[in-house]
Protein backbone atom coordinates (compact mmCIF):
# COMPACT_ATOMS: atom_id res chain seq x y z
CA UNK A 1 0.00 0.00 0.00
CA UNK A 2 1.06 3.44 -1.03
CA UNK A 3 -0.13 7.09 0.45
CA UNK A 4 0.67 9.81 -1.83
CA UNK A 5 0.71 13.14 -0.04
CA UNK A 6 0.71 16.43 -2.37
CA UNK A 7 2.06 19.89 -0.64
CA UNK A 8 3.02 22.95 -1.80
CA UNK A 9 6.52 23.07 -1.44
CA UNK A 10 10.04 21.84 -0.40
CA UNK A 11 10.14 23.25 2.90
CA UNK A 12 6.92 21.50 4.15
CA UNK A 13 8.29 18.61 2.63
CA UNK A 14 11.08 18.69 4.27
CA UNK A 15 9.70 19.63 7.60
CA UNK A 16 6.64 16.68 7.34
CA UNK A 17 9.73 14.19 6.70
CA UNK A 18 11.47 15.13 9.59
CA UNK A 19 8.20 15.73 11.79
CA UNK A 20 6.66 12.12 11.19
CA UNK A 21 10.16 9.99 10.24
CA UNK A 22 8.84 7.51 13.38
CA UNK A 23 5.29 7.28 11.70
CA UNK A 24 6.64 6.88 8.50
CA UNK A 25 9.30 4.33 9.26
CA UNK A 26 6.44 2.35 11.51
CA UNK A 27 4.30 2.01 8.78
CA UNK A 28 7.04 1.16 6.17
CA UNK A 29 7.47 -1.66 8.38
CA UNK A 30 3.92 -2.33 8.14
CA UNK A 31 4.33 -2.39 4.43
CA UNK A 32 2.75 0.72 3.73
CA UNK A 33 4.51 3.62 1.80
CA UNK A 34 4.73 7.15 3.06
CA UNK A 35 5.29 9.39 0.42
CA UNK A 36 5.45 13.74 0.04
CA UNK A 37 4.73 15.10 -3.40
CA UNK A 38 5.38 18.78 -5.20
CA UNK A 39 4.14 19.05 -8.23
CA UNK A 40 7.36 20.73 -9.93
CA UNK A 41 6.72 24.74 -10.94
CA UNK A 42 4.36 27.61 -11.08
CA UNK A 43 1.70 28.80 -8.58
CA UNK A 44 2.09 25.56 -5.74
CA UNK A 45 -1.20 26.58 -4.30
CA UNK A 46 -3.21 26.12 -7.66
CA UNK A 47 -1.48 23.25 -8.93
CA UNK A 48 -2.29 20.88 -5.77
CA UNK A 49 -6.04 22.46 -5.93
CA UNK A 50 -6.35 21.79 -9.50
CA UNK A 51 -4.45 19.18 -10.63
CA UNK A 52 -4.13 16.72 -8.06
CA UNK A 53 -8.11 16.26 -8.10
CA UNK A 54 -6.88 14.79 -11.79
CA UNK A 55 -4.12 13.04 -10.52
CA UNK A 56 -5.17 11.62 -7.85
CA UNK A 57 -8.31 9.92 -9.95
CA UNK A 58 -5.65 8.78 -12.25
CA UNK A 59 -3.74 6.89 -9.18
CA UNK A 60 -6.75 5.97 -7.45
CA UNK A 61 -8.54 4.00 -10.94
CA UNK A 62 -5.33 2.29 -11.68
CA UNK A 63 -4.08 0.95 -7.90
CA UNK A 64 -6.68 -0.17 -5.72
CA UNK A 65 -4.58 0.15 -2.35
CA UNK A 66 -3.32 3.34 -3.42
CA UNK A 67 -4.88 6.58 -0.95
CA UNK A 68 -3.95 9.89 -2.42
CA UNK A 69 -4.17 13.39 0.13
CA UNK A 70 -4.36 17.06 -1.33
CA UNK A 71 -2.62 19.24 1.62
CA UNK A 72 -2.63 22.85 0.54
CA UNK A 73 -2.57 25.80 2.49
CA UNK A 74 -6.31 27.56 3.21
CA UNK A 75 -4.50 31.03 2.70
CA UNK A 76 -4.12 32.88 0.25
CA UNK A 77 -8.11 32.32 -0.40
CA UNK A 78 -9.42 31.88 -3.84
CA UNK A 79 -6.61 31.09 -5.51
CA UNK A 80 -7.60 28.39 -8.67
CA UNK A 81 -11.19 28.60 -7.21
CA UNK A 82 -13.53 30.86 -4.99
CA UNK A 83 -13.07 29.98 -1.32
CA UNK A 84 -12.48 31.73 2.24
CA UNK A 85 -13.18 28.51 4.44
CA UNK A 86 -11.25 25.27 4.79
CA UNK A 87 -14.67 23.42 4.23
CA UNK A 88 -15.22 25.92 0.77
CA UNK A 89 -11.40 24.60 0.04
CA UNK A 90 -12.24 21.18 0.75
CA UNK A 91 -15.64 21.09 -1.61
CA UNK A 92 -13.88 22.66 -4.68
CA UNK A 93 -10.80 19.67 -4.45
CA UNK A 94 -13.57 17.01 -4.31
CA UNK A 95 -15.59 18.55 -6.40
CA UNK A 96 -13.28 18.63 -9.31
CA UNK A 97 -11.88 14.72 -8.10
CA UNK A 98 -15.85 13.56 -9.05
CA UNK A 99 -14.99 15.48 -12.01
CA UNK A 100 -12.01 13.72 -13.13
CA UNK A 101 -13.77 10.54 -12.43
CA UNK A 102 -16.91 11.01 -14.59
CA UNK A 103 -14.58 11.98 -16.91
CA UNK A 104 -13.23 8.42 -17.04
CA UNK A 105 -16.64 6.75 -16.98
CA UNK A 106 -16.57 6.61 -13.03
CA UNK A 107 -19.19 7.21 -10.74
CA UNK A 108 -18.40 8.88 -7.42
CA UNK A 109 -18.07 5.44 -6.08
CA UNK A 110 -17.00 5.27 -2.11
CA UNK A 111 -14.20 2.56 -3.06
CA UNK A 112 -12.46 5.65 -4.78
CA UNK A 113 -13.77 8.60 -3.25
CA UNK A 114 -13.18 7.44 0.65
CA UNK A 115 -9.05 7.18 -0.76
CA UNK A 116 -8.65 10.73 -2.24
CA UNK A 117 -8.31 12.74 1.35
CA UNK A 118 -8.49 16.51 1.94
CA UNK A 119 -6.57 18.09 4.45
CA UNK A 120 -5.50 21.82 4.82
CA UNK A 121 -3.11 23.80 6.77
CA UNK A 122 -5.09 27.31 7.56
CA UNK A 123 -1.67 28.95 7.69
CA UNK A 124 1.39 27.94 5.25
CA UNK A 125 3.34 25.51 7.35
CA UNK A 126 5.62 27.95 9.22
CA UNK A 127 2.63 28.92 11.68
CA UNK A 128 4.21 25.26 13.83
CA UNK A 129 7.40 27.11 13.80
CA UNK A 130 5.46 30.48 15.51
CA UNK A 131 3.79 27.90 18.13
CA UNK A 132 7.22 26.52 18.98
CA UNK A 133 8.38 29.78 20.49
CA UNK A 134 10.76 28.84 22.90
CA UNK A 135 12.22 26.37 20.19
CA UNK A 136 12.73 29.21 17.87
CA UNK A 137 14.50 31.24 20.60
CA UNK A 138 16.21 28.68 21.09
CA UNK A 139 17.51 28.23 17.37
CA UNK A 140 18.00 31.92 16.96
CA UNK A 141 20.16 32.01 19.67
CA UNK A 142 18.27 35.12 21.83
CA UNK A 143 16.33 35.05 24.88
CA UNK A 144 13.41 37.36 23.61
CA UNK A 145 11.86 37.86 20.60
CA UNK A 146 9.50 40.86 19.71
CA UNK A 147 6.16 39.12 18.82
CA UNK A 148 4.86 40.54 15.94
CA UNK A 149 1.82 37.35 15.03
CA UNK A 150 -1.07 36.84 17.21
CA UNK A 151 -1.44 34.29 19.95
CA UNK A 152 -3.19 31.73 19.18
CA UNK A 153 -1.12 31.46 15.85
CA UNK A 154 -4.04 29.87 13.85
CA UNK A 155 -5.24 33.33 13.99
CA UNK A 156 -2.61 35.22 12.68
CA UNK A 157 -3.67 38.31 10.11
CA UNK A 158 -4.14 37.54 7.14
CA UNK A 159 -2.62 40.03 5.32
CA UNK A 160 0.92 39.24 6.83
CA UNK A 161 1.31 35.12 6.81
CA UNK A 162 3.28 33.23 8.91
CA UNK A 163 6.09 32.73 6.36
CA UNK A 164 6.53 36.34 5.77
CA UNK A 165 6.85 36.58 10.15
CA UNK A 166 8.97 33.67 10.26
CA UNK A 167 11.08 35.32 7.29
CA UNK A 168 11.82 38.11 9.54
CA UNK A 169 13.17 36.73 12.51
Amino acid sequence: MKVLVYIEGPSDKAALEVLLAPLILKKQEEGIAIEFLILGTGDAKKSVLLKVPQKAANIILNDSTAIVIAMPDLYPKNKGFPHETKEALYAGIRHRFVQDLEKKGVSDDPHYSDRFKVFCFKHDFEVLILAAEAVLKNYLGVSSLPRTWRLPVEDQNHSKFPKSVVEEL
